[in-house]
């Protein structure tokens, strides 16, 4: 949309916050105008991004012996700010893995152990999408990296 000189506009600007929870986020955006004098602005948008969720560690590493015993165990702690329960969830692949979630205290928090079927060494990877009741977050995504070595 044109704003004609000496007008005035407004710009709506929309950051990918994802990734950023409990860290100070800055951004800049370049503005091209047809001005002679200054065909380029740059603003900058900072902030501090809060964090909706807690997950220790972030992803689950399986790294083992193949034939052994291999789990990761991750605890998943909302922001009792923006409290939500877990309604399901599922693998993006689910081949190589299984997973077992358990409440834990603080009540709302979660405790999510993920379990190697993969008997033969190798290297994968998968995605736990997990289904939460929140509007503002109804899916949460998990890494999974599986490295298992020979015997």
């Amino acid at each position: 949309r044109d704003i004609p000189p000496g007008g005035e506009g407004t710009l709506r600007l929309r950051v990918d916050t994802q990734g950023y929870g409990g860290h100070d986020i800055k951004k800049k955006i370049t503005v091209v105008t047809n001005s002679d004098r200054s065909p380029e602005q740059k603003l900058y948008i900072s902030g501090h991004v809060e964090s909706f969720v807690r997950i220790t560690p972030k992803r689950a590493q399986l790294r083992g012996v193949a034939g052994s015993d291999i789990k990761a165990e991750l605890r998943i702690a909302p922001n009792p700010k923006y409290a939500f329960k877990i309604l399901a969830l599922e693998a993006e692949k689910g081949d190589n893995i299984r997973w077992e979630l358990k409440d834990a205290e603080p009540a709302g928090n979660y405790i999510l152990t993920v379990y190697n079927l993969q008997r033969e060494p190798g290297y994968y990877f998968d995605t736990l999408l997990v289904k939460t009741d929140s509007d503002l977050r109804p899916e949460l995504k998990i890494w999974v990296f599986g490295s298992i070595m020979e015997k």
